[in-house]
């Protein structure tokens, strides 16, 4: 199993934008497959729960044909955010991990969930981090190290252990950095998958300062006239403040789709759009539940931003790739070539 092995953060100096932008997160509802509605009301009996009555998100829904039978179909059920963060922090306590960083992670999760980023939140508890804790591949906690560090700059070691609570922690020292001297600079080796990045690029603008966060990752991606997964999705991630109600951030993927989406399609009974994967054969594929056991075994791969070929700029999504590629792979000291205890 190969995980997402470098990260970097960087906070920019104080600035003010003061010109009006797009509201950037807008509310939806995602569809979980993990967690049936039983699972949920059962565990409600048994812990006494503050509910945030303003945020809801619904569980277990599966949506069916008017003709269809709906005898066996889930029926909605409809959860707090405050509700679900509250089991995503027990679950990774029962696991293991501090009260004070499994608050930090739930908090990284739930904003996904907020933000209708589906593919980064609840649903990835499972698969993602209480799997990966099962098999061995990260920890449910371990000290961060710096291993370098001037008024500006740093370099930490999260020694593997979950990125939800390695992340925050960096982007913090990023931002006092940048208050204090202008400009902040943290990298860090050994992490894993952190959630979403725009929840880090927020933190910096929510307090004054223009965040920028990316990552390498695992090998998804093929490149511009390839169908082997060489690449990883590596986001691009900006956060700016503004005079308004609200910042602008961006957060996205450099590939036309990345994995996390995949999977709700699967969960949602969806076909992948054409263009958003190709496979060694140099099909464009849309079967979603193919997909998913052919990027396993290695014989699909993601298309990068502008999709497969030169015909729509896809080599220009490439190079958007190659640059965070080099940027953690030399500039920090850390490989994105291997993965694991030998980083």
């Amino acid at each position: 199993m190969q995980l997402d092995a470098n990260c970097l953060v960087i906070t920019i100096s104080l600035f003010t934008v003061c010109s009006s932008l797009l509201l950037y997160f807008l509310l939806s509802f995602p569809f979980l497959s993990f967690l049936s509605p039983r699972d949920l009301l059962h565990y409600s009996q048994h812990n006494d729960i503050d509910y945030d009555t303003t945020c809801i998100l619904i569980i277990g829904y599966k949506p069916v044909s008017d003709k269809a039978s709906t005898s066996d179909s889930p029926l909605p059920c409809i959860i707090q955010f405050e509700y679900m963060k509250e089991f995503m922090k027990d679950t990774l306590m029962a696991y293991g991990t501090p009260e004070k960083e499994s608050e930090i992670c739930a908090d990284v999760l739930i904003e996904a969930d907020k933000r209708g980023i589906d593919s980064h939140g609840i649903g990835r508890l499972k698969p993602i981090y209480c799997d990966r804790m099962d098999q061995g591949i990260l920890s449910s906690f371990k000290p961060i190290t710096i291993i370098k560090e001037c008024e500006t700059s740093a370099l930490v070691d999260g020694g593997l252990g979950l990125g939800l609570y390695i992340g925050p922690h960096c982007m913090q020292m990023a931002i006092d950095k940048a208050k204090k001297y202008g400009v902040g600079f943290v990298a860090v080796q050994n992490s894993t998958h952190y959630g979403i990045a725009g929840y880090y690029a927020t933190m910096a603008s929510q307090q004054g300062c223009v965040g920028f966060t990316g990552t390498n990752a695992r090998p998804s991606i093929a490149p511009t006239f390839g169908v082997e997964p060489m690449m990883g999705t590596n986001p691009l991630c900006f956060g700016i403040p503004t005079n308004d109600g609200f910042d602008f951030v961006i957060d996205c993927a450099t590939s036309v789709n990345q994995r996390g989406k995949i999977e709700r399609y699967a969960r949602e009974g969806k076909d992948t759009p054409r263009g958003a994967v190709i496979d060694n054969n140099g099909v464009e594929r849309t079967d979603t539940i193919g997909i998913l056991k052919d990027m396993v075994k290695g014989t699909c791969a993601l298309t990068p931003v502008g999709g497969a070929g030169d015909e729509m700029g896809g080599y220009k999504g490439i190079f958007c790739i190659y640059f965070y590629l080099f940027v953690c792979s030399f500039v920090f000291l850390s490989s994105s070539l291997f993965y694991g205890e030998s980083i």
